[in-house]
């Protein structure tokens, strides 16, 4: 990733985080966890992980479609961080496309916007991943990913 397109990014952070809140706010909310009033106070420290993350990929992210790495799917309703990350892809990219549009061309990178959503995504997926490991409904609750895994892994009673 650029540098030019990584500081242009981090000098828009107070709008991202607007943003971000507002797009959160019209999430659906599946569970007290999902409440945006409370998930807020952790889009700046968030936004830092992102940004640190962009800043350290490797790996040339070549099109958008490369860039969007399945974000797991939680479908019981409990994990709060799907629709957070949603709303911080979405407030991100929107991000990225007008920084991307004001930088001169001879510094526009096709891969930056890519990989800053890649970022997002692969971010996104550990702290998904992280909820349901500790989810204290893994397994029973109505379309929990797990469920198949619980059941067979459990000995029947008796």
């Amino acid at each position: 990733m650029s540098r030019e397109f990584l500081n242009a990014i981090a000098a828009h952070r107070a709008e991202i985080e607007h943003h971000w809140r507002t797009l959160l706010r019209i999430e659906p909310v599946t569970s007290p966890l999902a409440n945006p009033e409370t998930l807020r106070y952790l889009i700046p420290r968030t936004l830092t992980e992102i940004l640190d993350r962009a800043a350290k990929i490797n790996r040339k992210v070549v099109t958008l479609e490369q860039a969007r790495a399945p974000v797991p799917a939680c479908t019981c309703g409990n994990n709060p961080y799907r629709a957070y990350f949603r709303a911080a892809e979405l407030a991100i990219t929107e991000a990225g496309v007008l920084v991307q549009a004001r930088l001169r061309p001879s510094v526009q990178q096709a891969a930056d916007l890519a990989e800053l959503v890649y970022a997002v995504r692969s971010l996104a997926r550990a702290e998904i991943d992280t909820f349901c490991g500790a989810c204290t409904h893994r397994g029973r609750a109505p379309n929990c990913r797990f469920a198949h895994a619980a059941s067979t892994s459990s000995p029947e009673p008796g």
